[in-house]
């Protein structure tokens, strides 16, 4: 991990997963919006403000998934495949949640994979946007975390 000034940690091999993920959509055809480059990331989910990452929101109650801004035209679909998995995940980002952080991302990238491994087509693309979507909460979920267990 690196640090960004006034920001704290960057997980670059996050924001490298992320960034490769989202290549791999493009070149799969799906539609992905702006620079995907690990500097426009960095920048998109740090910012240049004191309030932390800019562009994914999750929350601590079900609320469905938060979508990174680059596949925010492919979005619906995949949010409405993945709610399951965001739900479970935004309880275990809750007040009341003893789980680790690293736990909760973890179970929602299994979550993410196992209604993948059910589809009978785009399994390949489905996991991939579970890659973005797990990448996403490693990079920008750890002030969103509210439980009392291990934030990182």
């Amino acid at each position: 991990m690196s640090t960004i000034e006034g920001q704290g940690p960057v997980d670059r091999d996050a924001i490298s997963e992320l960034s490769a993920a989202l290549q791999t959509l493009k070149d799969e055809g799906v539609d992905v919006d702006g620079d995907i480059s690990e500097d426009a990331l960095i920048e998109d989910y740090y910012g240049s403000d004191s309030l932390g990452p800019i562009v994914l929101q999750p929350y601590a109650k079900p609320n469905g998934c938060s979508t990174p801004k680059q596949l925010k035209k492919a979005a619906a679909k995949w949010n409405k495949i993945f709610k399951p998995a965001c739900d479970n995940h935004d309880l275990c980002y809750g007040k009341n949640s003893k789980t680790n952080r690293n736990v909760c991302d973890a179970r929602f990238r299994e979550n993410m994979k196992s209604i993948c491994n059910k589809r009978k087509k785009e399994v390949f693309v489905c996991k991939t946007v579970a890659v973005v979507y797990f990448e996403a909460v490693r990079i920008g979920g750890k002030k969103h975390y509210k439980g009392k267990g291990n934030p990182w």
